[in-house]
């Protein structure tokens, strides 16, 4: 049998082959397959520390890592360690995501390394994006390929280099110092394997091992969702904090250095600007009411006239300025929400100090979700907030905010609005010695592993135009790029539920996003004064769903004290269900401190008792051992196949479970 096949179609037609032949089991062919297409696999990363930077000199000094082949059986005597140093395996390292080395007792002012194995089937070249706080050395095989003696913050793929892999095992070699503060290194490589060849291999994998749990089809998210960037003028610094359509379909953006900037041909996708108004405040938002354009400004809600129709700003009408400001660049204002009786809600930051701790004075009503009637009335709602770079509704009307990681945030959360309540920054209090009772997220969005830096927040629509979502939340992600899908449901008469990944690639950070009379989502990006994965400082750009329908979990329902269910998009393969580690099931909670963000801790594996597939194979009901509520949920299902033999698109999901049913 020859060793190279044509598979599908639609790659014969374009000339392309993949090599594939049935061999002993699924490990031995699919590993045949990429070494004749010359993937490396990379191994886990070990990390071996901590070793002295005191005076900064860590960088400069070769520490026994660096002298001779990595051991990673080997100990070093080290000055920074009570006792010996020895290379541990760190399983939840990962590439393209930020790996935080905060591992030891003390982590200001130490050094430490990062090493894994690659081994190659050719000799090729890997190109591979970094980052580090702070400073960062690359070895491969001995050789120094990178040297950045800097003091910086983790940003992802500021340095690019080539690996020039040697046939065979190849020992790479990670040197970070720290200063204070963070410490973490990033890296990504490369697509190792074309995704649509590795589809592919897998679908004849399938066919050939049906009953192996690694088989099945992996989607990707372009299949069902696709990102078009917009071109505009370089002259023109779209760094988008609003965007909404005026009747006429013109496309109104605020940006972030004070314009007001409108597009009269978006819809039919020409971006010709025309400058509408000018001088404002950091805008932190925008929304069109009966053809009129408010924004948020951090000083104030603000009406913008066109009093003679020749598409300019003549009057900026001030509706509401209540609140207090200060100069700190952390007084952030967001919103303007409609309320569907002419005023608005919206959300007010707090001020901090260099590193991210709250500031101990606070202006009049920072850190608040606010509401400002037709008439100007303003009032404060609620307290407790941070940094709620998001304000939007449900299609019932309820109204949700995002907040940020920070001190007494543990990480980012998804919050339904209610009067009076307190959500848990103490310093947006009045009085922070009050004992008040905090009202927890209706979804918390697990940091690093779904959400860094949580922003705009709506629904999806009712008529299925965007997927089999239907009414349930879209977040978007600044820090990651990303976009994310939130399903809630009330139990005891509170929401809760679950999130899940939903749409990465993004240009820039996604701060806003609108449906248009399109029917589809236009996202407004911007990166300035944050990290963001996407590598552009702004950018506007719409996402169309295809139609195509994603292998997703649709929906987790927590239906009892012990069980939940798990309802899906496509009809489930019985016999993958079936399989003991196609589900799995852990839970965990945050500390409620004032320190900056909190680890996972209290996690605990669950036992998945029993498994039972609904008639008509949409959904699983898991009766699980030993939950216990506040807690939120991990559900992987990587095993989980539909009865199409496709894989999940995104296979992980948390639900917070704040309560059981009554």
């Amino acid at each position: 049998m020859p060793l190279a096949l044509t598979l599908a179609a639609a790659l014969a037609a374009r000339g392309a082959e993949i090599p594939y032949e049935k061999k002993e089991s699924f490990d031995a062919t699919y590993r045949a397959a990429k070494d004749a297409l010359g993937v490396p696999t990379l191994h886990s990363w070990h990390v071996a520390g901590p070793f002295p930077n005191e005076n900064g000199k860590g960088h400069a000094t070769p520490y026994p890592p660096e002298k001779a082949p990595v051991d990673l059986g080997a100990t070093y005597e080290s000055a920074a360690s009570p006792g010996p140093v020895s290379w541990r395996s760190i399983e939840t390292f990962g590439d393209g995501v930020a790996n935080d080395l905060s591992l030891f007792p003390r982590n200001d002012w130490i050094t430490c390394y990062a090493y894994r194995r690659i081994d190659s089937p050719v000799e090729r070249r890997l190109s591979v994006g970094l980052g580090s706080d702070d400073t960062l050395a690359v070895f491969l095989n001995g050789a120094k390929l990178l040297d950045r003696d800097v003091l910086r913050s983790l940003t992802p793929n500021e340095d690019r280099i080539e690996l020039p892999l040697r046939e065979g095992a190849n020992d790479l070699l990670l040197k970070v110092t720290n200063a204070a503060g963070g410490f973490a290194f990033w890296f990504e490589p490369e697509p190792l394997l074309d995704a649509a060849k590795d589809r592919e291999i897998r679908r004849l994998l399938t066919r050939d091992f049906p009953d192996d749990p690694r088989s099945g089809v992996p989607g990707l998210e372009s299949d069902h969702y696709e990102i078009e960037p917009l071109r505009v003028s370089s002259r023109l610094l779209l760094e988008a904090t609003g965007l909404d359509f005026l009747p006429d379909g013109t496309l109104a953006v605020a940006t972030r250095r004070g314009d007001v900037v409108l597009f009269p041909k978006a819809l039919e996708g020409d971006m010709t600007a025309r400058l509408f108004a000018t001088g404002l405040h950091e805008p932190g938002g925008l929304a069109v009411v009966d053809g009129e354009i408010y924004v948020v400004q951090k000083p104030e809600l603000t009406r913008l006239k066109d009093l003679d129709g020749d598409g300019t700003c003549d009057v900026y009408e001030t509706i509401s300025n209540a609140w207090g400001m200060s100069t700190n660049f952390h007084e952030f204002a967001f919103g303007p929400l409609p309320d569907g009786a002419g005023g608005f809600y919206g959300t007010l930051g707090l001020a901090i100090v260099p590193g991210g701790a709250t500031r101990t004075e606070q202006e009049k009503d920072r850190g608040s979700v606010w509401h400002v009637d037709r008439d100007g009335g303003f009032r404060v709602v609620a307290r407790g907030l941070r940094a709620p770079n998001g304000i939007g509704k449900n299609l019932a009307g309820d109204v949700f905010f995002t907040d940020n990681q920070g001190d007494w945030i543990p990480a980012c959360p998804v919050n339904h609005l209610k009067e009076g309540a307190f959500y848990g920054q103490r310093f947006a209090l009045e009085d922070r010695s009050a004992d008040v009772a905090r009202t927890l997220p209706a979804c918390w969005l697990p940091y690093n592993r779904v959400s860094n830096s949580a922003s705009a927040i709506g629904a999806f629509p009712a008529d299925g135009s965007f997927g089999p979502f239907e009414g349930q939340l879209l977040v978007g992600d600044m820090a990651k790029s990303t976009l994310i899908r939130v399903f809630l449901e009330k139990v005891s008469g509170e929401w809760q539920g679950a999130c899940f990944p939903f749409r990465a690639g993004f240009a820039s950070g996604v701060e806003r996003f609108v449906f248009g009379p399109d029917r589809r989502l236009w996202v407004g990006e911007t990166k300035r004064g944050w990290w963001a994965a996407g590598p552009k400082l702004f950018a506007i750009e719409r996402v169309r769903y295809t139609g195509r329908a994603p292998f997703e979990a649709k929906a987790v329902r927590c239906t009892g004290r012990n069980s939940f269910e798990i309802e899906f998009t496509k009809p489930l393969d019985p016999r993958s269900v079936a399989r003991p580690e196609a589900l799995a099931a852990t839970q965990f909670t945050y500390h409620y401190w004032a320190t900056y963000g909190s680890p996972e801790i209290e996690t605990r594996g669950l036992e998945i008792v029993s498994r039972e597939l609904n008639p008509g194979g949409l959904s699983v009901v898991l009766r699980l051992s030993g939950l216990e509520a506040p807690r939120i949920v991990s559900f992987r299902m990587d095993g989980v196949r539909s009865i199409d033999g496709d894989r999940l698109l995104h296979p992980e999901g948390h639900y917070t479970l704040n309560a059981f049913p009554e």
